[in-house]
């Protein structure tokens, strides 16, 4: 593999999101008693986390090696 520290330290990140997705989700689809609104709005943060972890997946296969994208917005 190529990507030396730089790898081992995108999937701790990635492997970060992910749990913190699932806890969000968990913590999210909870069914309340009350009927006040929620302070926390845990399905947005759930939806960062995954955001985030799809683009570093991308990070860690392009370190693997493999070429992902053509280069840039536009470039040719």
């Amino acid at each position: 593999m190529h990507g030396g520290p730089d790898i081992a330290i995108s999937i701790g990140i990635l492997i970060f999101c992910m749990l913190g997705a699932a806890l969000s989700f968990w913590r999210g689809s909870m069914t309340r008693d009350k009927l006040e609104p929620r302070m926390v709005p845990w399905m947005f943060i759930a939806f960062g986390f995954v955001a985030t972890a799809f683009v570093l997946l991308i990070h860690v296969v392009n370190l693997m090696g493999f070429q992902t994208g053509n280069g840039g917005f536009g470039r040719r």
